[in-house]
């Protein structure tokens, strides 16, 4: 008998752009890990937390894949005191203000940045993907990797490496099997990022039954992204935008200190992809209106999340 599952796919913002650290000299980049600590601040993740969290209590996903599930830490000078900012514990602690009942059954570490702040302070940023589900939904499985195709750069004038990473969870009951795999793909390098969609296919979305891939492909299903997205159309699986959605379904790109007045969404970055004996009956976006906003008028991220209802069998 076909069963309902709804899904979801958002990407949580760290609150600021790495690009500024990425483009400073070695005496820049104190002075920018300062500034970046501080936009994250001004971002308010605990207030965007709470809209995230009213999103999930509207649509009442069983399955959310999460991405820049961020967990950094700052050490005093000197080897002082260190505060510690965990995005999911404080993105549970919203749900269960409103009585939501989530779990998080797996979570992926992706790149990791250690780098000093100005005044002697020192900073690591850990960049995570993880899985959620509702109490009730039952598991039977969890896989995670990170992609073996990675970009290297230049951070402080030292190679750093910005690996991305995948999550996976298999869902128990009665039926098809179905596996759900949350991922981030590179954004910056189209080679990097069309191996690690192909790693993708080829390993946690290769099993059998019905398979959905949530995520931030950062590839448009157009001529600026189309090897990865064309790849991932050839190895089998379908869009669900493309088969229910209305209008263009754009996700990204909120301003990055997501204060402007209106959403400015110009490309559709966030998918939610199936294969196997799965199709998608209704999709929506969220955190993409005005109302969506935080008391103090942040939207909830720089991108807006997808949410999807398949029926599998």
């Amino acid at each position: 008998m076909p069963r309902t599952l709804t899904v979801m796919t958002r990407n949580l913002y760290v609150g600021a752009s790495y690009q500024p650290m990425m483009r400073a000299t070695p005496d820049e980049f104190p002075a920018r890990v300062t500034e970046m600590l501080q936009a994250i601040h001004a971002n308010d993740f605990p207030g965007r937390a709470r809209a995230i969290a009213a999103e999930i209590a509207e649509t009442a996903p069983d399955v959310i894949g999460l991405q820049e599930a961020t967990l950094y830490r700052v050490r005093a000078p000197g080897g002082g005191a260190e505060r510690q900012v965990d995005y999911l514990a404080i993105l549970d602690a919203a749900l269960r203000e409103r009585g939501l009942a989530y779990r998080v059954v797996h979570v992926q570490s992706a790149a990791v940045a250690e780098a000093p702040a100005a005044g002697g302070a020192q900073v690591s940023f850990t960049d995570r993907d993880a899985i959620l589900v509702r109490e009730g939904v039952a598991v039977a499985g969890t896989a995670s990797a990170r992609y073996e195709a990675a970009l290297t750069v230049q951070l402080a004038g030292e190679p750093f490496t910005a690996w991305r990473s995948w999550v996976a969870v298999d869902l128990a009951g009665q039926g098809e099997p179905v596996r759900v795999v949350c991922t981030h793909l590179d954004a910056y390098a189209s080679t990097t990022q069309l191996a690690q969609a192909r790693e993708l296919t080829h390993g946690p979305g290769a099993v059998p039954g019905a398979v959905v891939l949530l995520g931030d492909f950062n590839t448009w299903p157009d001529e600026r992204g189309r090897p990865t997205y064309e790849h991932l159309l050839a190895a089998g699986f379908t869009d669900a935008w493309t088969a229910v959605g209305v209008g263009p379904g754009f996700t990204h790109a909120q301003t990055e200190d997501l204060r402007s007045a209106e959403r400015r969404l110009n490309a559709r970055l966030d998918l939610v992809l199936l294969r196997g004996p799965v199709v998608a009956r209704a999709a929506r976006l969220v955190g993409d209106q005005p109302g969506g906003r935080t008391p103090s008028g942040l939207w909830p991220s720089d991108h807006v999340g997808v949410v999807a209802t398949l029926e599998v069998g």
